[in-house]
């Protein structure tokens, strides 16, 4: 677990070896799943349903990806860390190299200071949400497929304090998290500011027991939002069983054309669970619900939704795995105006956006996605390498 936290908080870059010149690692995963997706909430320009869909996809339990990743041990403990990761997560599975994107682009300095990071980083939102996740942030389980989050800030400045007795803190800061800094720090001709984002993240690891916490706050002229959030997992001594649960809350503010959010809570809470059946065959569980806690409908009603996942995993080796996984998204909206802004269920392009909530303010596209399918069955086989 202690391992575990190390990785979380610098991609696990400091706790490699050390070595008297840089060290560079390829790394990455390629995944496949016949899937069937079904319960489609869309529909097409005739007003017609979108039919159900069975597919060979890629990049199903997890994302596909690439990269490098070094250390070089400059002395006196002192060690300079890179890392750069691309995803191909589009349609390699017909031959094209489409949606491939950065996922992460830093370099570092690690040393009895703590480690100092620069460039397009995960978010500690997003590494806790992973850390209790049985999926892992992948799958169609994902807990991010209903929890309002981001995955990564682009220009993160970030700074992860020492181990104490397996507390640390995360810090980060960018002027714009969203794109490059504009001129004057605005980010379009009308002259608003660029979305600032500031985090903080402390989080502890030790004997079986995982908890953090996450404040940060996004503004551009006026607050854009806030979000916080507790996070905690166990792994009960010497048993095959981890047991996870979260609370995480946004709120919004003045989100310019978009003012029916203005004040509008966004809460989610879950629980998840893992359980090791053999060394090689492992079971896995999260059930999510969702809560829009203001009037955002034209009835005034509230909105509620939820997500249950089951999943089964085989390891053939420490880097192949089979997997089969089950997922149902719901929701109880009052209308279709302003409904639960769910990423859906499955690959890169079914659900139905990226679940950014760093967007452009002055735009809703990214706020009101409505995701795609709600039921989805996969198996597959993944190989990391």
């Amino acid at each position: 677990m202690q391992k575990k936290l190390i990785a979380l908080a610098i991609a696990g870059l400091v706790s490699a070896p050390a070595f008297a010149q840089s060290n560079v690692t390829v790394y990455g995963s390629i995944d496949y799943g016949v899937t069937h997706y079904n319960k489609n909430v869309r529909t097409n320009d005739d007003g017609s349903k979108i039919k159900n869909r069975t597919a060979v996809d890629s990049g199903v339990s997890k994302a596909n990806r690439i990269g490098f990743k070094g250390v070089e041990d400059l002395g006196n403990g002192l060690k300079a860390v890179f890392v750069y990761e691309s995803g191909f997560e589009g349609d390699i599975d017909d031959g094209g190299f489409g949606g491939n994107t950065t996922r992460e682009a830093k370099v570092a300095l690690a040393g009895g200071f703590g480690t100092v990071a620069f460039g397009r980083q995960y978010t500690p939102q997003h590494l806790f949400l992973s850390a209790i996740d049985p999926f892992g942030q992948n799958g169609l389980g994902a807990v991010g497929n209903i929890v309002n989050h981001t995955k990564r800030l682009n220009n993160l400045a970030a700074y992860i304090t020492p181990d104490f007795g397996g507390f640390n803190v995360v810090l980060g800061y960018t002027a714009n998290g969203l794109d490059d800094e504009g001129p004057g720090n605005r980010f379009n001709t009308v002259g608003e500011k660029d979305i600032r984002v500031f985090a903080v993240a402390p989080n502890y690891s030790g004997n079986g027991l995982f908890v953090g916490a996450n404040y940060h706050q996004a503004k551009g002229d006026k607050k854009v939002f806030e979000n916080a959030g507790l996070y905690a997992a166990y792994d009960f001594g010497g048993s095959p069983f981890r047991l996870g649960a979260f609370y995480d809350q946004t709120k919004y503010g003045d989100l310019a054309a978009i003012a029916t959010y203005d004040g509008v809570k966004d809460r989610s809470a879950g629980v998840t669970a893992q359980f090791a059946i053999t060394d090689a065959d492992k079971l896995q569980f999260s059930g999510i619900a969702r809560k829009l806690d203001s009037e955002l409908t034209s009835t005034g009603d509230k909105e509620t939704g939820y997500q249950f996942a089951v999943g089964y995993e085989h390891a053939l080796s420490k880097r192949t795995a089979l997997y089969a996984q089950v997922a149902f998204q719901d929701k109880d909206a009052a209308s279709a105006v302003n409904p639960l802004d769910f990423a859906g269920i499955g690959s890169a392009g079914l659900g139905g956006g990226n679940n950014n909530r760093y967007a452009d303010p002055t735009s809703g596209d990214d706020y009101s996605n409505t995701g795609s399918y709600r039921r989805a069955y996969t198996v597959g086989i993944r190989h990391d390498f």
